[in-house]
């Protein structure tokens, strides 16, 4: 009589394997059991209860602990059927935390994961007048200005949803044209799921836009934050003789609510 093919945790600790091992470059574990038959590739796709590449151990209490490598043999008999009536295979799976050559790896799990990842840049800008604040002061090079190096800081931030959820691209798209800096402080997820989120005060994130990802039944959305001081337009005023008197600033982005984005 045909029966389930099914995946069996077994712990002995002579054929199958139960291990945990913990160093300063990551944790490990070592899980084995039975499949009921004698084909590795059927054992593969057809049995219950055997977990898929970078599922967790624990999604309730460890989801850092992913599987990262699956092996099955087999042990012997014959599956004539192909319905599990009769071989074995052994299945080894090895968990771990974040691989051992130091790199991230970050994969979503579970709907609603989120993290941060972040890009630095470089740019220019032309400035006309020192910053010591004193005023006035003649305009840096005879009125021509000078180059100077801006650095950039982009903030991206992926959150994951299920396949079949309504994803709402038409509040995302709406932030993008003319351009927006949120209205109110932001905590962004955490940096590459480390530590703490970023906090972000009003007008510090200018909305880039947002492209998709898919990875497995999951669907990400990473959106782009140009993270700066501020967002604002400052030019020099001057007097009658040319000399920098001043400093005017102005807005040139609205404002809006960025909550959507981590909702």
């Amino acid at each position: 009589m045909a029966v389930a093919i099914t995946f069996t945790i077994v712990r002995d600790k002579d054929e199958f394997p139960f291990s945990y091992e913990e160093s300063k470059s990551g944790r490990r574990m070592v899980v084995s059991g039975r499949i009921n038959t004698h084909d590795p590739v059927r054992a593969r796709s057809k049995a219950i209860g055997l977990p898929k590449l970078y599922d967790p151990w624990n999604a309730a209490e460890d989801r850092e602990l992913l599987l990262r490598n699956i092996r099955i043999d087999p042990m012997g008999g014959k599956d004539t059927t192909g319905e599990g009536d009769g071989g074995w295979c052994k299945a080894i799976l090895t968990y771990g935390t974040e691989p051992y050559t130091g790199t991230a790896d970050l994969r979503p799990q579970l709907p609603g994961d989120t993290w941060t990842e972040i890009e630095t840049g470089l740019t220019s800008t032309t400035v006309y007048n020192d910053v010591t604040g004193a005023f006035p002061q003649s305009p840096l090079n005879g009125g021509d200005g000078v180059s100077r190096d801006v650095g950039t800081l982009t903030a991206i931030v992926k959150r994951w949803y299920d396949a079949d959820t309504a994803i709402p691209w038409v509040a995302f798209t709406a932030l993008i044209d003319p351009g927006y800096v949120n209205r109110d402080a932001l905590e962004l997820p955490k940096v590459l799921n480390r530590g703490v989120g970023m906090q972000i005060a009003p007008g510090q994130a200018r909305y880039l836009g947002w492209t998709p990802e898919y990875d497995g039944t999951l669907v990400g959305v990473s959106h782009k934050l140009l993270i700066a001081r501020d967002h604002l337009v400052r030019s020099q005023v001057r007097n009658a003789k040319g000399d920098v008197v001043g400093v005017e600033e102005r807005a040139i982005y609205d404002t809006r609510d960025f909550a959507v984005l981590l909702s």
